[in-house]
């Protein structure tokens, strides 16, 4: 990976197998599983049965860097042709040289991706934020 503003970010993208991009935060990561309540009889306390299991869309907040896979890949779905990965995210622990938690989305595929303001008065990294959709998440 190029050098890159984010150095001193903790989460690293992998796409492919190589490391694309350095993270300062991700947002919104997770899983809900809907209950279906339903009474025994028809009378009684209200017992719950696991329904349907959702994902949460995640969103990914990093530097700006000069390595172009990540806008490769979100205009190659504004054009439509969707690209379904497997995206590999790590967390380093704070001394940085070993690695803390890994999430692994399979079928990801980027559902924005937005550019922070950019002001040439302020003294400070430009930022992108990428938001992933996926079928499912695990966590290593």
């Amino acid at each position: 990976m190029p050098d890159d503003p984010g150095l001193a970010a903790l989460f690293t993208l992998y796409l492919d197998g190589e490391a694309v991009a350095r993270f300062q935060d991700i947002e919104g990561m997770g899983a809900h599983i809907d209950t279906i309540p339903y009474r025994e009889g028809g009378a009684g306390s209200v017992r719950h049965l696991p329904g349907k299991a959702k994902v949460s869309p995640v969103t990914l907040r990093h530097g700006v860097t000069v390595d172009s896979r990540l806008g490769d890949w979100c205009n190659a779905t504004v054009t439509g042709n969707i690209s379904r990965r497997t995206v590999l995210v790590t967390l380093s622990a704070q001394n940085g040289g070993s690695e803390a938690a890994r999430w692994t989305f399979f079928e990801a595929w980027p559902s924005s991706f937005r550019a922070d303001p950019l002001d040439k008065q302020r003294d400070e990294i430009a930022f992108d934020s990428l938001t992933l959709v996926y079928d499912r998440l695990e966590r290593d």
